[in-house]
């Protein structure tokens, strides 16, 4: 299901999905996770896959962030 006004970022790890929410949090950028399709076979300890979506208006500010990992200067 996709949310109107939010853009994803794409799909990752459960733990790489956490992780880039708390960067782009500490950010200022608000984050929603979204759990992906469920009848992929999950292997123990991976978790599953998680898409990561922001706002629309806050997309390429959140690429910038995660490209240059976390640096708050603009």
């Amino acid at each position: 299901m996709f949310m109107e006004g939010w853009k994803s970022l794409g799909e990752f790890k459960e733990f790489e999905a956490s992780t880039i929410k708390s960067l782009l949090e500490e950010n200022d950028i608000p984050v929603m996770l979204q759990q992906v399709d469920y009848a992929l076979p999950v292997i123990f300890g991976s978790g599953g896959i998680i898409e990561v979506l922001v706002p629309e208006s806050l997309y390429e500010k959140s690429i910038k962030i995660l490209n240059e990992g976390g640096n708050k200067d603009e």
